[in-house]
């Protein structure tokens, strides 16, 4: 319930379930039900899934997996995100409703769907929500503008949030999470968390190219395209990576 493209949002998905809470609420009620019936063992072709449709499933499982054995079913836990808002901060009343479903955990987008990706998340907001879920059993994690882990612990340690999701700084970092560890340490009151380490190239086309392998084995190489902006995320912060960058894209 946080994506806010116009195309989602104008069928009143994504982030535009704030306008409609209880339609959010049936979704809500309505998913848990399906984690519910997996769990007890409902197959694909009991709700009605086409032969060919099951195929394609378990043609990309076994290509992820490596396996054909099916996976364990065990209940699921049910977790929620969302955005403050559609066009203003509507936690007060948007939050108590997300909150009477019981989700395990709920993560919010420190801005409004009018907003986007722009201007800085309300970690305010963010805040009042952690206020308004105590005494609750549901998580709060926040989202939005964290750069490092540094910056990820001042946010846990300023809001109380329960934990944090990073998405636009770790495009093309995966070794933004070496050290996760040491937010959690720091936390507690155990050290100090340091900063990143730069990324030996080797070591960054090292990554690239398994990354890429996978793609490959699992998208197949059809669908490549999809992987270029992974190449480009990757290429940055050093000399000649904007000629690169210009290559991999064609």
């Amino acid at each position: 319930m946080g994506c806010p493209a116009k195309k989602v949002a104008a069928a009143g998905c994504g982030a535009a379930l704030i306008r409609t809470p209880e339609l959010a609420r049936a979704i809500i009620r309505a998913t848990r039900q399906g984690l519910a019936d997996w769990a007890n063992g409902q197959t694909l072709e009991q709700i009605g899934i086409r032969p060919s449709a099951i195929a394609a499933f378990k043609n990309a499982n076994r290509l992820r997996t490596g396996s054909d054995k099916p996976v364990e079913r065990r209940p699921l836990p049910l977790s929620i995100k969302t955005r403050i808002g559609y066009e203003r901060e509507a936690i007060g009343d948007w939050i108590p409703r997300l909150l009477e479903e019981q989700p395990v955990a709920i993560t919010l987008h420190g801005r409004t769907l009018a907003q986007g990706y722009k201007g800085n998340a309300d970690w305010d907001a963010i805040a009042r929500t952690v206020e308004l879920a105590r005494g609750s059993e549901t998580l709060i994690l926040g989202n939005g503008d964290i750069q490092d882990l540094p910056d990820a612990g001042r946010r846990i340690r300023d809001t109380q949030v329960d934990g944090v999701l990073i998405g636009r700084a770790a495009q093309g970092n995966p070794w933004l999470f070496a050290r996760k560890n040491d937010v959690k340490q720091a936390l507690r009151g155990n050290g100090n968390i340091a900063t990143q380490r730069p990324v030996a190239l080797a070591e960054r086309f090292a990554v690239i190219r398994e990354h890429s392998r996978h793609y490959e084995n699992i998208v197949q190489i059809r669908c490549f395209v999809g992987m270029r902006k992974h190449l480009i995320w990757y290429c940055r912060d050093f000399r000649g990576a904007a000629e690169m960058r210009s290559q991999m894209v064609r």
